[in-house]
């Protein structure tokens, strides 16, 4: 029984174990697959990382295939390097890319070994190799998908390196240089600058970098770097792009960027340390810009209203790099003629990065009504220089219209009123009061008061016309004879329209027919009148008190004034007498008055009548014309504005002129200042200016005193002119004379030299001012710190002893002073100009002392100090 129950125990417990089993054996299948295909992940992601770096180790190498192709363009030896490295894992050819760049973070060179064939590789250039596999399960227990393994590495190729020699014991500083001293080439390359590294950087390196040239950073080429960091253990051959070229839009002339190496901190130099890029503008790269006018028309008023009238580039970018010129077709078209208007210049100047020039169209006052709208049509002449005329017909013409602002003309009367005799006709005038160009047309009425038309006065033209560029018509009304006696008669005559004009004052003319037989009185329409001396030809009338049937002659003379006749003087006069024809109620004595440009006071002429032929003499027989002076009061002013003068030169003479001579006397006074010490330094002989009447000419005088005063400076004299009389001040109101001292002291320069091992000195060189006087130095102190090892020997002069201290190893500082009095050669001017030489011993290859004082006196009282 007991074995029964035993056996069936057993039996349980198989089963058991085999259901247990059952379920535990899919997981740990599950864990065996994954720990195996985890495994073969790590291989194959090991062999392609492996791979990568093996191809462009390979590609990176010195070697040249059968002793022509260098390993980094062997195409088929760098996937050979990889395949062979990844030999468990396969890979072909077309799982293995290759490119070549300048370095990280620069521009590919070639996207492909194939491309790269050809291609000028420089030092620093690297090849890159990146190798990717597609990774698939090889137990597809879970549908996982495939997805690539890749390994990217990147070696600067080993191009040109020559290993030579026995190694050293220890690196030298590597040296920096470009990698061209000169290149050339069109902008839109996009050409860089760079520098490269010849030893690998033992230490942190920092690099200053200068740039001159016609090129302008920012617009036409960029900066990368003007002071750059190479950071310590960065490889031979590694290069740098310090600046790179823009393409920009502009037409210009070639331009150069000249970069040079400032300075080096960590690294040495070597040729060459500068480099110059020429970027070469080309047509087809940026063609000539368009050129035209900005606007197509511009609009004036008559009268001297202005405007500008510009012509530019109006292709993009509106700007050139090169000097444009350009120029208006001569003559000008249109209706209007040269004296309407003037033009501040025909030629345009646009200077490179100026966009536009104008110039000024001025519509000049005529005062003679047009009635019209004058134009003119502007047009750019065909080819401007360094641009094309733009094809648009509205950019290269422009037309101006000018606006006529001229009010009519009025038409008016000679006279409101005369008296005329029975049988004489009666004659007067129709005024313009300006100039037209066009014809004016005076329609005219007569009206009867106790005169009447056809029997006593006849009216046979109803209008008159004053041509074109003319100021009056004349009138002759018969007047009848009825051979009665009677009382006075009148009819009048009235403006009635214009044409081209307007009425004017006084625009009714009353006509008196008389029957007296008495003859009229001849005298001066009035005692006087002042006229202007730019008013030219004027007019002194004489007149009768009524018409007469015969010719009235009246002589004149000049009997005084002020003013002097002549062409060389204030007026001329022709003639001596007027003749007053019948029928006419006046007649004018020219006289011509001369603008001159003199300032003076206001000049008369005095005229008196003689005795009348046909009429008696009146009141007033004497006539004054006062001509009042139009021209502005003189400009007073320092003939030179600066000058100079040493201390010993004496007497210095300064003009003040007058812009043209005056008929008044001028006076001014005259301000000092300045920071030289008047009576110290300079003298002046007086303070005022005083120009007499027709002289241009006043003459100061300052005289320069000659101090001994060493080493003040220079110093000025400020002459200021103040308060004219009967002048104004010009621009140049002030003159300054510089004072140079002529006091000077010497100054030194110092400079180390090498004696022999262990023993160096310090040259010391007074120079001095050419021309000036010998001085002597009458004492040397010397000051010398010797705590860092650098011990004083002894001081010469002129290759004499003229100080031993015998050092000692002790550090204490050494003060030394020397008196030359006793050498012979002691005098500035000297005739060379290391004198005086420190010569001191250190324990440094090189260096000078760095703790030292200098101190010398002269007999003319400088004292210098180093």
């Amino acid at each position: 029984m007991l074995t029964r129950l035993i056996n069936r125990h057993n039996r349980v417990e198989r089963a058991q174990g085999m259901v247990e089993f059952a379920l535990v054996f899919p997981l740990v299948l599950v864990l065996i697959y994954g720990i195996i295909e985890f495994g073969r992940l790590l291989f194959i992601y090991s062999s392609v990382t492996t791979a990568s770096r093996e191809a462009a180790r390979y590609g990176s190498a010195v070697n040249r295939v059968g002793g022509t192709t260098p390993q980094y363009l062997d195409c088929a030896g760098i996937m050979n390097a990889a395949r062979r490295a990844a030999i468990l894992t396969p890979i072909n050819n077309s799982d293995i890319s290759i490119r070549y760049d300048h370095g990280p973070g620069t521009a590919t060179i070639a996207t492909s070994c194939a491309a790269a064939q050809g291609q000028n590789f420089v030092l620093g250039d690297r090849i890159v190799v990146q190798v990717t596999v597609t990774y698939a399960p090889i137990i597809p227990i879970v549908r996982f998908a495939t997805f690539p393994i890749s390994s990217t590495t990147g070696r600067t190729i080993l191009k040109a390196v020559e290993v030579q020699g026995t190694p050293v014991a220890s690196l030298s500083e590597p040296k920096l240089y470009f990698i061209t001293e000169t290149e050339q080439g069109p902008e839109q390359e996009g050409r860089d600058i760079r520098v490269i590294l010849d030893g690998i950087a033992i230490n942190n390196i920092t690099v200053e970098f200068e740039f001159a040239g016609t090129a302008t950073p920012g617009a036409d080429y960029t900066i990368n770097y003007t002071l750059l960091s190479i950071p310590a253990g960065t490889l031979s051959g590694t290069s740098f792009s310090i600046a790179q070229v823009l393409d920009d839009l502009l037409d210009e002339y070639d331009e150069t960027i000249v970069v040079g190496i400032k300075s080096i901190v960590g690294a040495k130099t070597k040729e060459p340390t500068t480099h110059t890029m020429t970027i070469l503008d080309t047509e087809t790269d940026d063609p000539l810009p368009e050129l035209g006018f900005l606007t197509s028309q511009t609009s004036v008023d008559e009268g001297g209203d202005s405007k500008f009238i510009e012509v530019g580039i109006i292709s993009p970018p509106f700007a050139s790099g090169k000097d444009i010129q350009a120029s208006l077709v001569l003559p000008h078209g249109g209706s209007a003629i040269a004296s309407d208007y003037s033009l501040s210049k025909v030629n345009f100047n646009l200077p490179a990065g100026v966009p536009s020039d104008s110039a000024m169209v001025t519509a000049l006052a005529d005062n003679l009504y047009e009635g019209v709208v004058d134009d003119v049509i502007l047009t750019l002449s065909d080819p401007p220089v360094n641009a094309v005329l733009s094809s648009d017909f509205l950019r290269k013409v422009h037309t101006v219209y000018i606006t006529d602002t001229d009010t009519k003309p009025k038409a008016y009367f000679d006279l409101a009123s005369q008296i005329t005799l029975e049988g004489v006709n009666a004659r007067l005038k129709v005024l313009l009061d300006k100039v037209s160009s066009l014809d004016t047309t005076v329609t005219l009425l007569a009206v009867n008061e106790t005169a009447i038309l056809n029997s006593d006065y006849q009216f046979p033209v109803t209008e008159v016309t004053i041509p074109a560029g003319s100021q009056e018509a004349t009138l002759s009304i018969p007047i009848l004879v009825d051979m009665e006696v009677e009382a006075d008669e009148t009819f009048k005559l009235r403006i009635n329209a214009v044409t081209n004009g307007d009425i004017g004052v006084p625009s009714q003319h009353t006509v008196t027919i008389s029957d007296t037989s008495a003859p009229p009185v001849a005298k001066f329409e009035s005692s006087g009148k002042p006229v202007s001396e730019g008013d030219g030809v004027v007019g002194v009338r004489i007149v009768l008190d009524h018409a007469w049937n015969q010719p009235v002659t009246v002589p004149y003379s000049v009997i005084g004034g002020t003013a002097v006749q002549g062409v060389a003087g204030d007026y001329t006069i022709s003639g001596s007498q007027v003749v007053i024809a019948p029928g006419s109620l006046y007649e004018e004595i020219p006289i011509t008055i001369i603008d001159d440009p003199t300032d003076e006071f206001n000049e008369t002429i005095i005229l008196a009548m003689g005795t009348p032929t046909n009429a008696d003499k009146g009141s007033p027989d004497q006539f004054v014309l006062t001509i009042a002076d139009n021209d502005p009061e003189p400009e007073l002013f320092f003939a030179v504005p600066l000058q100079s003068v040493t201390e010993s030169g004496g007497e210095v003479t300064i003009d003040v002129l007058l812009s043209v001579a005056s008929a008044k006397d001028i006076t001014a006074s005259v301000l000092v200042s300045g920071d030289a010490a008047e009576g110290q330094d300079f003298t002046i002989a007086r303070k005022t200016i005083t120009i007499p009447a027709g002289s241009t000419k006043d003459t100061l005088r300052i005289t320069v005193l000659d101090d001994t005063v060493p080493s003040e400076g220079s110093e000025r004299v400020i002459l200021t002119l103040v308060n004219p009389v009967n002048a104004i001040l010009g621009e140049q109101k002030v003159n300054t004379t510089t004072i140079s001292e002529n006091d000077f002291c010497p100054y030194i320069s110092t400079w180390d030299v090498r004696l022999n091992q262990g023993s160096s000195a310090m040259r010391i060189g007074f120079r001095y001012y050419e021309g000036q006087p010998t001085i002597y130095i009458t004492e040397v102190n010397v000051w010398w710190n010797d705590g860092k090892g650098q011990k004083l020997d002894r001081l010469e002069w002129a290759g004499k002893v003229i100080y031993d201290p015998k050092p000692d190893t002790g550090t204490q500082p050494t003060f030394i002073t020397t008196f030359l009095g006793e050498l012979a050669d002691r005098q500035y001017p000297p005739t060379s100009i290391e004198r005086l030489m420190l010569i001191y011993f250190t324990k440094e290859l090189e260096g000078s002392p760095a703790d030292y004082a200098l101190t010398v006196k002269f007999d003319n009282g400088c004292v210098v100090t180093r």
